[in-house]
């Protein structure tokens, strides 16, 4: 069973404070900006009912009209004790005597004023509290992460001037973070807690009330009837690595590195590398990942650039191709991209394209502050800036991506070459949360953070899995959806034996009906010569079928034969089957034109 309670490191799921969610010093106020106004009890009622999505919780008693935190995230079982009442947790805010627990394969997150926060894994049981130096967190048995980040207001944290601290007591003795942050792993079980100082100041104290400073490396062992400290753990692989050494992966496909000291290319190994000052690193089909802290570098296909060092702030040069720059969460170290000088603002998704004219940066999620060449701006989630030379740099904002995935599950999307896909849920233009992620539990995250609309954009993975979901910055969701990627599968003719599309099928049918959406035109790779192209094809009995978004007439064997107007670049004609009982399905046809 594991605890970490961490300052400087961590997950954050797009908390843009410079935004200000919300503020919550000790006293029990919630408000936003820099006007707090106390909450009475009817208005906190409301709010809960309204604003919290609390759905099956009980309400809190008169007493507890102040929260102390919010519950922001849970994944699998959690369940809420309060007031002697037990039910299933749900996003919202919680009070001191509340009781959470998680179930086997269950997570959960809470967020406390002045960056304190407490993610919790599977089979774990936290009572909250407050202490006279602050949140006081009661870890009877599991495995949890806390942290307790200290910043300034630009950079998120607390509200300025506000101190506190945040402290974690098992039955053997307690860990305490104090306001300038720490960061320390807490492992219990039913014999004894062990602590481990990653970084920071932290004190360790037994339940006699012996108390220890920690510093990064020391490990305690508390128990019944011992205190012990033990030797210093071995540094991480990333700490070994050095300042000036970058963590590198071959994500799929072919990567290969050329040393500084070499003029060969050669393979990157399975289990990665460190790049170090001067080495290049190219991408043939498929991807390569850098590890950057609590960011990321994704380096696509085609990409090649070289890492010119740098201890406070990495810097690489972008030769040909495109970056994905990922942050987890909001940092003062930036990074340098040709140079292009990015400091997030918040957990984020950057795109930084090298075109025959200079650069091209488009925030998806998150926001950016950026400098190059004397110029200065930011950019918000949703806005792409270009930047040519000299020329003043120019911000736009970017449409929503041609193909829409709505608030559904199980959703089939087949094509070849689609480039965006968005994901978009009711609601007007304001502040989002938004993660993105391969598995159900979100524990592969492809992309988090905060955006200004009603959807998020995000390229289209040619294969795989895609779970996502939104809440507003009260901790309502407002969508979530997942779907299935692939190549389109052939329209194979059974009673044949041969690939030859819809017509076959057709005519084998006794009822000239078929189990599948059959398209007969147009064909992937096909020239559009003019403005328009010819849809046909054959869906199943009782199914609709929408063409570009627009409903297709079907004849009395289910046949559509439609002229439509192709969508995007490479223009595309998108079929979206639809059937009452069975998930959509979408099939894109990419097309080109003349050269």
């Amino acid at each position: 069973m594991r605890v970490e309670v961490q300052g400087a490191s961590g997950t954050d799921l797009g908390l843009d404070r410079e935004r200000k969610w919300w503020e919550m010093p000790r006293d029990g106020r919630i408000g936003t900006g820099k006007s707090m106004r106390r909450l009475n009890a009817l208005t906190l009622v409301a709010l809960l009912a309204h604003g919290c999505h609390c759905g099956k919780a009980p309400a809190a008693s008169a007493e507890e009209t102040q929260p102390i935190g919010h519950l922001e995230f849970r994944s699998g079982a959690v369940t809420l004790e309060r007031n002697n009442r037990r039910s299933l947790a749900e996003l919202g805010y919680v009070f001191p005597g509340d009781q959470l627990e998680t179930a086997s394969g269950g997570k959960m997150r809470l967020r406390f004023a002045a960056g304190r926060l407490l993610e919790a894994g599977p089979e774990t049981q936290v009572a909250l509290g407050e202490g006279k130096a602050g949140i006081l967190l009661k870890l009877a048995r599991g495995s949890a992460v806390a942290r307790l980040v200290r910043e300034s207001l630009d950079g998120g944290g607390g509200v300025e001037g506000e101190s506190g601290e945040l402290g974690l007591q098992t039955p053997f003795g307690g860990v305490r973070c104090d306001a300038r942050g720490g960061t320390a792993s807490v492992q219990v079980d039913a014999n004894s807690a062990q602590v481990q100082v990653l970084a920071g100041k932290v004190q360790v104290s037994s339940r006699a009330g012996k108390a220890i400073d920690g510093a990064a490396g020391d490990q305690f062992v508390l128990s019944s009837n011992a205190f012990e400290r033990l030797a210093p753990a071995a540094p991480s692989a990333t700490q070994a690595t050095g300042a000036n050494s970058i963590r590198m992966s071959a994500v799929a496909g072919a990567a290969e590195i050329r040393r500084s000291n070499s003029k060969k290319w050669t393979k990157l190994t399975a289990r990665g590398d460190v790049l170090s000052e001067t080495d290049a690193v190219r991408v043939g089909d498929g991807e390569l990942l850098l590890e950057l802290g609590s960011a990321q570098l994704v380096a696509a296909n085609g990409s090649e650039l070289n890492f010119e060092g740098g201890a406070e702030e990495p810097s690489f040069a972008l030769l040909k191709g495109e970056l994905i720059f990922k942050v987890e969460k909001a940092q003062r170290q930036g990074v340098s991209l040709s140079g292009l000088h990015l400091l997030p603002r918040s957990a984020g998704y950057f795109v930084l394209t090298r075109t025959p004219d200079g650069l091209e940066l488009t925030a998806l999620a998150g926001d950016v502050a950026f400098k190059k060449d004397g110029a200065e701006g930011k950019l918000i989630a949703g806005e792409m800036v270009t930047l040519q030379g000299a020329e003043a740099p120019v911000i736009e904002e970017m449409d929503r991506a041609d193909l829409v995935l709505t608030s559904k599950f199980g959703v089939k999307v087949f094509h070849q070459g689609l480039d965006w896909v968005a994901l978009a849920w009711e609601g007007g233009k304001r502040d989002y949360r938004v993660e993105v992620a391969t598995d159900s539990g979100f524990s592969k995250s492809v992309l988090r953070g905060i955006v200004h609309r009603p959807f998020v954009n995000l390229p289209a993975p040619p294969r795989g899995t895609l779970f996502w979901r939104a809440v507003d910055l009260d901790g309502k969701m407002v969508g979530r959806g997942g779907a299935a990627f692939g190549a389109e599968p052939p329209s194979r003719d059974s009673a044949r034996g041969r690939n030859d599309g819809a017509e076959g099928a057709e005519d084998s049918a006794p009822d000239n009906s078929v189990p599948a959406l059959l398209i007969r035109a147009p064909k992937n790779g096909e020239l559009v010569k003019g403005n328009r192209v010819q849809a046909s094809g054959t869906a199943p009995v009782g199914a609709r079928v929408l063409v570009n978004g627009k409903p297709a007439a079907l004849d009395e064997k289910n046949r559509f034969d439609v002229s439509v107007v192709p969508v995007g670049r490479p223009p595309m004609v998108m079929f979206r089957l639809l059937r009452s009982s069975e998930p959509d399905v979408i099939v894109v046809r990419s097309l080109r034109r003349p050269r």
